[in-house]
């Protein structure tokens, strides 16, 4: 949901010349988040097993939550960095090395549970194969 918050919020601006509203944000990416997640689940091919527990469940996630956040810091890190060497018109600035922590630091927030949960599910499917 929160991909598609700032998804639409790239596309409203230049659409609408002007800040979108928060509300607006929130009610558009609800709603196609949840869109997506009807589809999903009555597809039946997105259900939990009913023999893993919830417990079980949020380990997985958490387990693949802190691997993919680990994972993702130095590689938007090293993206971020890349694209300052090439773009800015000052990368040697002091403010652009700031610029690249704070991104390697804050975007892989934004990224690792999505990426976390596609490889907690995938993990649940090895697990029970017969149960989805």
């Amino acid at each position: 949901m929160t991909s598609l918050f700032w998804l639409a919020g790239f596309v409203w601006e230049p659409y609408f010349q002007e800040e979108p509203p928060i509300l607006w944000l929130s009610l558009i990416s609800l709603g196609c988040a949840s869109s997506v997640a009807v589809i999903l689940f009555r597809r039946g091919k997105m259900l939990i097993p009913e023999e893993m527990h919830l417990v079980e469940l949020v380990k997985v996630f958490i387990g693949r939550w802190l691997i993919s956040y680990a994972a993702l810091v130095p590689v938007v890190g090293v993206a971020t960095w890349i694209m300052v060497q090439a773009y800015s018109p000052t990368p040697a600035h002091p403010e652009a090395s700031i610029y690249v922590i704070i991104m390697a630091v804050w975007f892989p927030l934004w990224l690792s549970p999505m990426v976390a949960s596609l490889l907690a599910w995938r993990r649940v499917r090895v697990k029970f194969p017969n149960g989805l």
